[in-house]
């Protein structure tokens, strides 16, 4: 796509509470998916904790690459689809590298 952003109506910001544009909701348009926390909020040790723990544990790294590659080989409506592939090994994972990063930083 070599139209500016602007031209196809997709807003600069969104914010907390706004309805958000069905244009957002075209994963053909999207080039990118961002993640963005406030620093030391719930979410942000979380993810941090995910990504030091698969850092740390290369067999449960691998168990989530080739979850990941298996997904990508079906055929999805959208992005939101394969996320929830993948929202059970995450959510399972997630607790136990909870665990593992609070025992490590006491």
């Amino acid at each position: 796509m070599k139209e500016p952003i602007y031209s196809i109506g997709v807003p600069d910001v969104v914010k907390i509470g706004d309805d958000i544009p069905a244009i957002l909701h075209d994963h053909e348009l999207r080039i990118a998916h961002l993640h963005a926390f406030v620093k030391g909020s719930s979410d942000w040790t979380r993810h941090l904790a995910l990504r030091d723990y698969l850092i740390a544990h290369p067999t449960i790294r691998e168990s989530y690459q080739e979850l990941k590659e298996k997904l990508t080989q079906l055929d999805w409506k959208d992005g939101n689809d394969y996320n929830m592939g993948k929202d059970l090994f995450l959510k399972t994972q997630e607790k136990i590298a909870l665990l593992w990063h609070k025992e490590r930083i006491q």
